[in-house]
Order: structure tokens, then sequence, then C-alpha cells
């Protein structure tokens, strides 16, 4: 009893002095008393401090002492004494029976008092121990033996719980792993079926292609498709590449064609690089040169760079062209000749008034000299007009297939005439202002371009009433000649605009039109005069007046000076 209340009154002193702090009251009070005390960090259960009795008690030095742990006296196991340690810091528990280990392997039974204390800034357990007498009651040790049983029997089980949760979770990671295999696996075969289905169907769209298609790796080839293999009338590409490397080998080496090399690059090179320009190649077949557009490209397919080249055969076309372009210069003799007939029937009048009048007069004997070379002379003067119309209409339809330099004024003015007889009839005004520029290619191509426009500027005018208007200018803009020709027909229909200059595209009908006029002009003026010929809407005023109405558009760069001719 007078232990216990001993116990009691020190561990109210040790309270009082951890609350305040005070370092020098603890270390008196632990120095100085005659039971065994501890200080132990509660963190890892080192050993902070330790009086005299309690080197004596276990049998240590001091430094030994105060290099071990708690977990190296107490029988408890670790996490007991962990456990144990939480209790008295929580306030929960400061009393209780261990079994201490001493220096000299003996086991002795302890009571221990525990108490939470802040020694030196730091939160330890300040501990009092004694040691049980051999009195102490087999009750007592049973209970205190049957508890630490208890303990360990819940830390087995737990152990067991745990156990079998990690087995649990490895089981479900394994699911887990295995579900994933499996869903990467059929991903996998999906794959390689939807590339076999892309591969097949890529193969199908290249063989579906027209136009001769291959891809190369710049003088190699590496695949080509069912226009090359009918092409060149083979079985497989193996059998070209006996042979041949790259189908640039194939190509005949013409001024303004492709060839192997050009200017110190690979053709495929050149065509990328020089993108905005028309790229053509000339291949021999059974002794005939076909013509081809090429158009190259550089794509990525597996990883690999690849150039995909397509060759378009227009050796056809162009003849088709030439059969066109002849046929439109037919279709428009008809202008010609209502030209030359209007122009005509003037002086053709005036001469059959001056020979009836010279015979009426020579009839009745009033026929003087002066009367009768007056009349020759304007039989002379009037035939002189016909011979001259003749020969103007004849050198205008000359077929001339040579690039010459030519004056735009001229063009326009020499064009007007053909127009002359229908703009009057029509009660068409033309507006012209044309500056002086010469121009480099073929003047018997670039006459129809213009005739074709003014064609279909008239035939829309007619289909207006109130006053039928054109104008004609040009103006130098970034070294280029644009001349505009615009009409007041109202315009285009929006929903036609951007097909006005497709191939047959017409809006007169089968009967009237072929559709093939703009279409050549613009192929004219795009291929042969490297230009543009460009159409829009466009509203403008005149003399007070507004009006709507078509605007073609020729842009070409000037090839020389300006001069007057």
């Amino acid at each position: 009893m007078n232990q216990i209340v001993l116990n009691f009154v020190l561990l109210f002193c040790i309270t009082i002095a951890g609350f305040s702090r005070d370092i020098d009251i603890v270390d008196k009070l632990f120095n100085r008393n005659a039971n065994i005390m501890l200080l132990i960090n509660p963190q890892d259960g080192s050993i902070e401090k330790v009086n005299q009795k309690a080197i004596d008690y276990y049998g240590y030095t001091k430094q030994k002492l105060l290099s071990l742990k708690i977990q190296d006296i107490n029988t408890l196991t670790e996490k007991q004494i962990r456990k144990e340690m939480e209790n008295v810091y929580l306030n929960k528990r400061d009393d209780f029976l261990f079994f201490h280990r001493l220096k000299n392997g003996l086991i002795k039974k302890v009571e221990v008092h525990a108490f939470p204390i802040v020694y030196d800034n730091k939160s330890l357990i300040f501990s009092v121990i004694h040691e049980i007498e051999d009195n102490l009651t087999q009750k007592e040790f049973d209970n205190r033996l049957k508890e630490q049983i208890e303990l360990q029997t819940d830390i087995i089980k737990k152990s067991k719980e745990n156990e079998k949760k990690i087995f649990l979770a490895i089981l479900i990671f394994l699911l887990i792993v295995i579900f994933l295999l499996i869903t990467l696996l059929q991903q996998q075969t999906r794959l390689q079926k939807r590339n076999k289905f892309k591969d097949d169907f890529l193969k199908v769209v290249f063989d579906s292609e027209p136009n001769i298609t291959l891809t190369t790796f710049g003088q190699k080839i590496d695949t080509v498709n069912k226009a090359f293999i009918d092409f060149f009338e083979i079985e497989a590409l193996e059998d070209f590449t006996k042979y041949y490397d790259c189908i640039c080998d194939k190509f005949i080496e013409k001024d303004g064609y492709l060839s192997k090399y050009i200017q110190n690059e690979i053709w495929v090179n050149y065509i990328i690089n020089n993108s905005n320009k028309i790229h053509k190649a000339l291949i021999k077949k059974d002794g005939q040169l076909h013509e081809f557009i090429v158009k190259a490209t550089n794509i990525e397919f597996d990883t690999h760079h690849r150039t995909l080249v397509v060759l378009i055969d227009v050796t056809l076309l162009n003849q088709q062209q030439s059969i066109i372009l002849k046929q439109e210069k037919r279709a428009l003799m008809g202008d010609m000749i209502e030209n030359i007939a209007h122009q005509w029937r003037q002086p053709l009048s005036v001469i059959l008034v001056s020979a009836t009048g010279m015979k009426i007069k020579y009839e009745i004997k009033d026929l003087t000299d002066e009367e009768f070379i007056g009349y020759c002379n304007t039989i002379e003067h009037s035939v002189d007009y016909l011979s001259n119309t003749i020969e103007d209409f004849r050198n205008f339809y000359k077929q001339k297939n040579n690039e010459t330099f030519f004056s735009v004024d001229n063009i326009i003015d020499d064009t007007l005439k053909i127009f002359d007889s229908k703009f009057k009839n029509r009660n068409i005004e033309v507006i012209q202002s044309v500056s002086s520029i010469k121009l480099q290619g073929n003047k018997s191509e670039f006459v129809q371009v213009v005739m074709n426009i003014l064609s279909n500027a008239k035939d829309e005018l007619e289909k207006i009433n109130g006053r039928r208007l054109i104008f004609i200018d040009s103006i130098q803009k970034n070294n280029k000649q644009i001349i505009n020709i615009l009409d007041n027909a109202g315009g285009v229909p929006e929903e036609i605009i951007d097909k006005i200059f497709d191939s047959h595209f017409t809006t007169k009908g089968e009967l009237n039109g072929t559709g093939v006029g703009l279409y050549m002009s613009k192929q004219i003026i795009e291929e042969h005069f490297k230009g543009s010929l460009n159409i829009e809407n466009t509203i403008y005023c005149h003399e007070g007046e507004q009006y709507v109405g078509a605007k073609f558009s020729i842009v070409i760069d000037i090839k020389s000076s300006n001069e007057t001719i």
C-alpha cells in the first residue's frame, strides 16, 4: 500500500514537472528516486534516459542501456508494445504488468506505471518500474498470462486475415492481368483483321484508279496499280523491274517535258518542289508517243516515306481538244459570213445602182463622158472595198500555230470587226479602253478566246430589254496584263457560276450550244499562255445608271517590254 501511494505521489510530481517543462525538476526526481525509471520514445521505443536504479537492475552499462529499445527488454512483441505505448500516450491506460529480460537472461515480473511527458521538447513516456515479488497471487499471474495469450492470439488471427486479404488481392490482380491480356489479344486480332481489310480496300481503290498510279522511293518503284500493268502490257511489276528501276527510265527526253534529272533534282522532288507548275512526260508505246500530266505528293505508309505519283494520259484528250478547237473555229465561220454579208450589202447596192444608172443613161443616149467615168469610179471603189473586206477576214482566220508577239489592242479591234454587224443589229454598244501591250503566244488561239467571250456576252444580252452594253478594258498589275470583258446582262446565277468553264456545260440547250467554247478558252489561256481565265458577277455604275453583269478576266504574264506598235 505504501508503494502504491509513493508511486502516485511520484507520478503527480513528474506530471507537474512535465507540464511546466522544467528539465531540472524532472532530472532531480529522476536521479534521486529509488525506483527504476526510464524515459521512452513512443515513436520507435528507443530508451532516451535511465536512472542509476535502472542500470543496477537490468545489469547493463548506462551507454549500453541507452542504445537499447524497450522491445529488447519487454517480452511482448513489437506490435504489442507499440499498442501499449499508444494507450499510454492517449491516456487510455497507465498501469501495466510486464515481463522484463535482464542482461543475465533472467525474466522478471514487473509492474509499470507510465505517463506521457514533454522533456527537452520531446514527447516521451515516463515509466516507473518495480519488481513484483513472488508473493504475486496465482490469480493475478494467470490473468496477466491469459491477457497476453489473448493479445497474441488476436495478432495471429489478424495476421491470417491479412494473409487472406493479400492472397485475395493477388488473385484479383492476376485475374485483371489475365483479362487485360485476353482483351489485348482480341484487340490485336481485330487490328490485324482491320489492317488486312484496309490493305485489301486500298488495293481495290488503287487498282480502280484509271490513271497510272504508283509509289516510289525516288529512283525505284515500290508498288503500281492495274493501269500501270495494263499500259506496259506485263503480268506483274517484276516483269518491269527486270529491265527498269524507275518509270523515269521510260521518259522520252524533250524540252518542256520531264526527264530523270531536272536542274540537278530527281524528277519526283522537282515536281513536289514546283507544285504550282504543270508537269508533262512523254512515254513511247508501240511506236506512238503518249503524253502524260504527272502529279506527285509525299505520303507516309507503314512508317515508310514514299512518293505517290499519278500519270494522266492526255494523248487522246489533246487529240479531242484539237478536234473541238477546229469545230469551234468552224462554228465561228458563221459569224464571219454574216458579217461579210452585212458589210457587202451596201457596196453591192452601190454597184447595182451605178451599173443600172449607167445602162439607162446609155440607152437613152444621155450618158456623158464625165458621168460614165464617175459611175466607173464608184463601182471601182466599191469593188476595192469588197476585196479588202475579204482579205481582212482571210488574214484574220489564217491558221498560224507558231508563237508570235502581238498587240492586244489590235486583236480586240480586229475581233470587234467580226462582230460589228451582229452587235449593231442587236443594239449592243461596245465601250473599250485597251492599252497597246504586246503578248507572246499563238495569235489565232487568243483571237478565238476573245471571240468566245464576246459571243457568250452577245447571247446573254439578247435576253434583256433596255440598254445593252459591253465594256472591254486592260490594266497592268504586278507585271501581268489583265483584260476585262464586262456586260450588263444581269450576271451568271450563283448556282452555276462554278460550272461555267466545265466541259460540255451550256445554258443554251443541246440544240443551240455544245458547252465547249468557254472550256476550250480556259484551256488555251492556262496551258498555252500560262495564264488564267476567271469569271465573277459585278455591280457597277455607268453614266449614272447601276448595272449588274458578268466580268471575264484574262490574266497573262507580260513577256516583253511595253511598246507601241
